[in-house]
C-alpha cells in the first residue's frame, strides 16, 4: 500500500529501501567467497542491531548524529559511484567516458532527491520488485547448468575493505529513515537483512554451481550468469541484470542525497 501522507513513509518501504539497497551491493561484486558472504552477513546483523539501539535510546546529540550520518552517506555514495562505474569499464564495456557517466548519474540523482523522500521510498518498491525478481529469473534459467558437483571449488577466504563499506548501507539508511516511518520500522530492519541474503545466498549457489572454479576469473560473476542464460532462442539475459541494478543502485544513491540534505539545513 502507497502511503501519501506528507513526511511519513510506509514500513514496507522502508524495507523495500533497505532491501534495494543491500541486495545491490551483494549483486554487484567481483568476490563471491564463503568467508566473505558470512562475514558481511555476521556485520550487517550487528551494525543493524547497533543502528536500532541507537535509534530508540536517542542519546547521541544532534550535531554528532548528523556528522557521522554524512560522513556513512558520503563513504557509501562513492563506493556505490565507484561500482557502477567499474561495472561499466570491466563488464558491459561501454564506450563512454567516466566523467560523463559521472555527470549523468549525477544529474539523475539529484533531480529525484529533489522529489522528496516519498517518491523515492515510492519508487524503492518498484526497484525491489524488478531487482528481486531478476535474481529469481536469472537462476530459473540456469537451473539446467546445474551439474557435476565434484567440479565444485567455491572460494573460500577473501573480502575487500570496498564489500565492508557497503555493509553499511542498511544501518545508515535505517538511522536516516527511521524518525519518518510509522509502524513497526524494527520489523522491516530485521526483514531486509534476512530477505537480502537469502536472496543473495541462493544467487551465489547458483553461481558455484554453474560456473563452478572459473568464478575467480570473472570480473562480476552474477552478471556472467545472466550472460550465459537462455530463454528459448533469446540468449544473453545481461539486460535482465543490468536494468535492475542501475535502478537500484538509483534508488540508494536517491536515499542518500535526499535525507543528508535534509539533515544539513
Amino acid at each position: 500500500m502507497i502511503n501519501t501522507k506528507p513526511g511519513i513513509i510506509s514500513p514496507f518501504q522502508l524495507f523495500t529501501l533497505l532491501l534495494t539497497s543491500r541486495i545491490s551491493g551483494l549483486a554487484v561484486t567481483n568476490e563471491i567467497t564463503v568467508f566473505g558472504f558470512l562475514f558481511q552477513f555476521a556485520l550487517s546483523f550487528v551494525l543493524s542491531g547497533a543502528a536500532y539501539v541507537i535509534s530508540k535510546t536517542n542519546r547521541i546529540s544532534g550535531k554528532v548524529r548528523r556528522a557521522y550520518l554524512t560522513v556513512f552517506c558520503i563513504l557509501l555514495t562513492g563506493a556505490t559511484v565507484f561500482t557502477l562505474l567499474d561495472f561499466k569499464e570491466r563488464a558491459i564495456s561501454l564506450n563512454v567516458p567516466d566523467v560523463f557517466a559521472a555527470v549523468l548519474l549525477c544529474s539523475a540523482v539529484l533531480y529525484s532527491a529533489s522529489l522528496g523522500m516519498e517518491a523515492v521510498a515510492r519508487f524503492s518498491q518498484f526497484s525491489a520488485f524488478i531487482i528481486v525478481a531478476a535474481v529469481f529469473l536469472g537462476t530459473a534459467v540456469n537451473i539446467r547448468r546445474v551439474n557435476n558437483f565434484s567440479e565444485i571449488r567455491p572460494e573460500i577466504y577473501g573480502i575487500s575493505p570496498l564489500s565492508i563499506i557497503k555493509c553499511f548501507d542498511i544501518p545508515v539508511l535505517y538511522l536516516l529513515y527511521s524518525p519518518y516511518v510509522k509502524g513497526k520500522k524494527e520489523k522491516a530492519l530485521a526483514g531486509s537483512v534476512i530477505a537480502s541474503y537469502s536472496v543473495s545466498f541462493v544467487l551465489y549457489l547458483i553461481c558455484f554451481f554453474v560456473l563452478k572454479s572459473s568464478a575467480e576469473y570473472y570480473p562480476y560473476p552474477v552478471f556472467t550468469l545472466f550472460q550465459l542464460g537462455e530463454i528459448g532462442s533469446y540468449n544473453k539475459l545481461d539486460i535482465l541484470f543490468t536494468a535492475p541494478l542501475v535502478c537500484a543502485l538509483f534508488v540508494k544513491l536517491s536515499a542518500y542525497l535526499v535525507r543528508v540534505k535534509n539533515e544539513n539545513c
